[in-house]
C-alpha cells in the first residue's frame, strides 16, 4: 500500500491465530489489535 506524504502512517502485518479467536472471539472488535488501527482484512487461499 502507498499513502501520501501528507499522511503520518505505517503499515504492519498482523496475523490472527485460531487461538486468539477461541479466546477472544470472532468478531474484530474483540481481538486484540493496538488502539488507532485500522482494519483491512484479506481472504487468503488455504
Amino acid at each position: 500500500m502507498e499513502f501520501s506524504d501528507d499522511i503520518n502512517s505505517v503499515t504492519t502485518e498482523i496475523q490472527i491465530s485460531q487461538q486468539d479467536i477461541e479466546e477472544h472471539g470472532k468478531f474484530i472488535m474483540n481481538l486484540p489489535i493496538p488502539e488507532n488501527t485500522l482494519v483491512v482484512m484479506i481472504k487468503r487461499e488455504g
